[in-house]
């Protein structure tokens, strides 16, 4: 017998609930690892992963990479770590599997002269 749709051993796809993973107010682990680790002002990461109904990250994979394989690994390594408020549908929590895109971005103004 399979576990339910929407379980931790059967992740739902995000496209059948109206509400999706967020970050928890007050963790910004992965903003810091950003921001700490990575040196290209650009960065657009796919990620393939699955948030559990505790809001823990699982599975997380890499669906393309052109950046250093050190600075990836420790980005994979903060998320796996990091706690989101799950997807919510029927009434409570529910594992997703989804596609994940992490992007930063680093504005720098022009100075006057």
């Amino acid at each position: 017998m399979s576990a339910p749709l929407g379980s931790d051993q059967n992740p739902a796809r995000l496209d059948r609930f109206p509400s999706v993973p967020s970050t928890v107010p007050g963790e910004d682990i992965i903003p810091a690892t950003f921001a700490g680790r990575l040196s290209k002002e650009e960065v657009v990461l796919p990620l393939s992963v699955i948030i559990t109904r505790e809001g823990r990250v699982q599975g997380v994979s890499v669906l393309s990479n052109d950046h250093d394989g050190r600075d990836i690994d420790d980005v994979v390594d903060a998320i796996s770590r990091a706690k989101l408020q799950p997807a919510q549908g029927g009434g409570g929590p529910v594992a997703v599997s989804l596609v994940w895109l992490l992007t930063h971005t680093t504005v720098k103004g022009k100075m006057s002269s």
